[in-house]
C-alpha cells in the first residue's frame, strides 16, 4: 500500500529503504513458514507469493527513486527488495 500511495504523493521526493539490526533483510522466517505450512493449502501459499510479487512490482512503478542501504545479509526476499530499488549503497559487510 505504501508504494502504491506514493504514485500520488508529490511531497515525497525519495524513499530510503534500510534494515534495522544486524542485516538488511535475511528474507522470510523459515521456521515460521514451516510451522504454518501444514495448515496452509496451495491457494494460500500461492496468495502469499502473489502478495510478495505485487510488492516488487509496486516498488518498480513508484515514481520516486528508491535508495536501498544494504548492510549485513540481504538474502531471499531481502535481495529482491534490494534489486527492486533504483540505487543500492552497500557497506563493507554487505553480503
Amino acid at each position: 500500500r505504501y508504494f502504491v500511495a506514493l504514485e500520488s504523493d508529490a511531497a515525497v521526493r525519495v524513499v530510503v529503504l534500510r534494515g534495522a539490526g544486524r542485516g538488511f533483510c535475511a528474507g522470510l522466517d523459515l521456521h515460521d513458514i514451516a510451522a504454518r505450512l501444514p495448515a496452509m493449502d496451495d491457494a494460500r501459499v500461492y496468495a502469499e507469493q502473489r502478495a510478495l510479487s505485487r510488492l516488487i512490482v509496486a516498488m518498480r512503478r513508484c515514481p520516486q527513486p528508491i535508495v536501498c542501504v544494504l548492510h549485513g545479509a540481504a538474502t531471499g526476499g531481502g535481495l529482491a527488495l534490494a534489486l527492486a530499488s533504483d540505487v543500492r549503497y552497500c557497506t563493507p559487510d554487505a553480503k
